[in-house]
C-alpha cells in the first residue's frame, strides 16, 4: 500500500511539473504575433520575438533577415534597382565582322550605378548606339565593358545626374561620337581608353564640373568645342600658356593663353595639338612658332589673329580644322606641310591679304568655303572653274566657279573637289 502511494505521488508531481513548465504563470500562454525590434532590412539583421499576451513572458526569439522592398522601381532601403542591366534595350548588330549586340536604349532598366554587361544572350555587347541614354534621369555612374568598340553620338547627352564614366581594363573602344557626354553638368571623372585617338565635336561641352579627364599620349585630334564650358579641368601652365596633358606629357594639348594681348608665342616642344580656339582673338600676335611634333590644329585655333602675317605649319600636321585661320586678315604667306590630309570648312575664310597658296598633293578633303573672302588669292582658271594647285599641278583642287550653274567639265588634271564647289561662287 505504501509503495503504491509513493508511485501515485511521484506520477502526480511529474504531471504538475509538466503543466507548470507549459504555464509558468498559472495559465495557458497565448502567443502574440512577431514583434520586430529592431526590424530587419535588406542590409541589416533584425531581431524579433513572440510573447504571451496575458503575462508578457517571452516565448521565443530569433534574429532574421528580409528581402528587398521595392517602390517605384528601387529598394526603399539599399536603392537597388528592381530591373537591372538585363532590362536595357538591346539590338543585334555586326561590327567589324563580329556578331553581337548594341545597347540601343535605357529600356526598363532602373540602375543608378550602371554596369553595362559584356554579354547579352551569350553574345558580346559591341557598341552603345546613338542617343542610347539621351536625357536619362537616374544614371549617376557608368562602367563600360571592354567589349564595347564604339560609343555613338549623343549616347549620354544630357544625362544630368551622371558623375563618373569608367572604361573597363583592356577596353577595345576606338570611337566616341560627337556630343557623346555633352551637357552632363555633374560629370567629374572620365578616363579616355587608349584606342580612342579623336575627341569628337562637343564631346564634353557643357560638362561644367569635369575636373579629372585622364588622357593618353595617343590623342591625335580634338574636335570643335570639345571642352566648351569645362572651366574646372585640371590643367598646367607654362610661360602664360595653358595645357591639358597626361602623366607622361603635361603639354599634350595647348588649351589657352592667359593674355590675349601677347605678341609672340612659342608652345612647348612636346605640344601635339592646338585645341579649339586656343589662341583665337590674340589680336597683337605677330610671331607664332609651332613645335615640330605638332599633329593637329583644331577649329578656330588662330581665328581672329589679325596681326599674324606669316605662318609655317610643321610637317607632322595632318588636320587644319574648321575656321582655324578665319579672319587672319594680315596673313600673306603660309607654308602647308606635305602630309596635310584635311583642310576644314572656312579654314582660310576672310584671309583678305593671302595672295598665293601651294597645296600638298596629300590632301584628301577640303571643306566648303575654305577660301571664302580671300579676295587677293590667285586662282587658276579653266572655263568657269577656279582652281588651286600643287607645286606640279595647277588644277589639283577645284574650289568653285566664277558663274552660277556652271556646266563645263573640270580640267583633266583636277584631282580633288572642295565641298559644295558646284555652288560656290568665286568672283
Amino acid at each position: 500500500m505504501k509503495a503504491k502511494f509513493v508511485s501515485t505521488l511521484s506520477l502526480t508531481l511529474l504531471l504538475l511539473l509538466f503543466i507548470f513548465t507549459l504555464t509558468a504563470c498559472g495559465h495557458e500562454h497565448v502567443a502574440s504575433g512577431w514583434i520586430m525590434d529592431p526590424p530587419a532590412t535588406c542590409t541589416s539583421v533584425g531581431y524579433r520575438y513572440q510573447k504571451c499576451i496575458s503575462c508578457g513572458e517571452i516565448l521565443q526569439k530569433e534574429t532574421y533577415n528580409t528581402n528587398h522592398s521595392y517602390e517605384e522601381g528601387f529598394c526603399i532601403y539599399c536603392k537597388r534597382p528592381q530591373y537591372n542591366e538585363e532590362h536595357l534595350k538591346y539590338e543585334r548588330v555586326t561590327l567589324n565582322g563580329e556578331e553581337g549586340y548594341t545597347v540601343a536604349g535605357i529600356g526598363n532598366c532602373y540602375s543608378v550605378d550602371l554596369r553595362i554587361p559584356e554579354k547579352h544572350n551569350s553574345l558580346p555587347v559591341l557598341a552603345i548606339s546613338d542617343n542610347a541614354f539621351l536625357n536619362a534621369v537616374r544614371i549617376e555612374s557608368v562602367v563600360i565593358p571592354k567589349t564595347v568598340q564604339r560609343i555613338g553620338s549623343r549616347a549620354f547627352y544630357k544625362c544630368e545626374p551622371l558623375k563618373t564614366v569608367q572604361f573597363a581594363d583592356g577596353s577595345s573602344c576606338v570611337s566616341i561620337g560627337d556630343f557623346a557626354f555633352a551637357e552632363c553638368p555633374k560629370l567629374r571623372t572620365v578616363e579616355i581608353p587608349s584606342g580612342v585617338t579623336v575627341l569628337g565635336n562637343s564631346l564634353f561641352s557643357g560638362c561644367l564640373k569635369l575636373k579629372n579627364l585622364t588622357l593618353h599620349d595617343g590623342i591625335k585630334e580634338v574636335g570643335e568645342d570639345a571642352f566648351g564650358g569645362c572651366t574646372e579641368l585640371l590643367t598646367n601652365e607654362e610661360n602664360g600658356l595653358v595645357y591639358l596633358g597626361t602623366a607622361t606629357n603635361p603639354y599634350l594639348i595647348l588649351m589657352d593663353v592667359t593674355d590675349r594681348g601677347i605678341t609672340a608665342i612659342t608652345p612647348n616642344e612636346s605640344t601635339r595639338i592646338i585645341a579649339p580656339g586656343a589662341l583665337a582673338g590674340c589680336v597683337a600676335l605677330t610671331q607664332l612658332t609651332l613645335p615640330e611634333g605638332l599633329l593637329a590644329i583644331s577649329p578656330y585655333a588662330f581665328s581672329g589673329c589679325i596681326a599674324l602675317n606669316a605662318l609655317t605649319i610643321p610637317a607632322g600636321v595632318t588636320v587644319l580644322g574648321n575656321y582655324a585661320l578665319q579672319d587672319c586678315t594680315a596673313l600673306t604667306a603660309i607654308s602647308l606641310p606635305t602630309g596635310l590630309l584635311r583642310i576644314g570648312v572656312g579654314a582660310f575664310s576672310n584671309c583678305a591679304s593671302l595672295t598665293t597658296l601651294t597645296l600638298p598633293e596629300s590632301l584628301t578633303h577640303v571643306g566648303a568655303t575654305a577660301f571664302f573672302g580671300c579676295g587677293k588669292l590667285q586662282f587658276n582658271t579653266h572655263g568657269t572653274g577656279k582652281y588651286l594647285g600643287t607645286a606640279t599641278n595647277p588644277y589639283f583642287l577645284l574650289c568653285g566657279h566664277s558663274a552660277p550653274s556652271a556646266t563645263d567639265a573640270p580640267h583633266a588634271d583636277n584631282r580633288l573637289v572642295a565641298d559644295h564647289a558646284e555652288s560656290t561662287i568665286i568672283p
